[in-house]
């Protein structure tokens, strides 16, 4: 068989194919297949996706750490309670929030302890050193990744730690209608 008939591509053995050419400079067995995630746009695109979903999920954190303590300042109490250092920080790094008191409030129990003020904070935290490292270039999405798992891990051991009613005030200020309860009582 002579050159120009012969596969071009090399086996793994280091040898050259032997068998004849079918399309182009190669036989049906190692003719090359355009894939497009190998292309540069295509893996350009995809780490711009990323990098955006990380953005947006970031941000989002950090407005649903600022509706936590919205409406941790918009619950009824006698006289305030002893807050946590971690509460303290959010407060000093979100500034001055104006609650809106609930339409409905359930009574429970409450107390400092009520939010995992230590998770909050890790959400904030965690949020704006994703954004910093985006907005200064320094994030891919191989090097954000574990700091993205951990947030996402972090916000639904915030959620599912929360008292019941608590959650419910939470969803109705992000905009989620919670199921109607009984228990609930109007505040004039």
């Amino acid at each position: 068989m002579d050159n120009n008939n012969q596969c071009r591509a090399v086996k793994r053995d280091g040898n050259r194919c032997t068998n004849r050419t079918k399309f182009g400079h190669f036989c049906g067995r190692h003719l090359p297949t355009p894939r497009k995630d190998r292309s540069t746009l295509a893996k350009i695109g995809k780490g711009i996706k990323t990098l955006t979903e990380i953005a947006v999920v970031a941000g989002a954190a950090i407005k649903l750490v600022e509706k936590v303590v919205e409406v941790w300042q918009s619950l009824p109490f006698g006289p305030a309670p002893r807050m946590p250092r971690d509460y303290d920080y959010l407060v000093a790094q979100l500034g001055p929030i104006y609650p809106n008191m609930p339409d409905r409030y359930r009574p429970f129990s409450k107390g400092p302890d009520s939010v995992d003020w230590q998770r909050a904070r890790q959400i904030y935290d965690t949020s704006k050193a994703l954004l910093s490292a985006l907005e200064a270039g320094t994030g891919t999405p191989e090097t954000l990744a574990p700091q993205f798992a951990q947030l996402d891990r972090v916000t639904t051991e915030l959620f599912d730690s929360m008292q019941e009613p608590l959650q419910r005030m939470l969803y109705e200020q992000i905009g989620r209608e919670p199921e109607d309860d009984d228990n609930s009582t109007e505040m004039a």
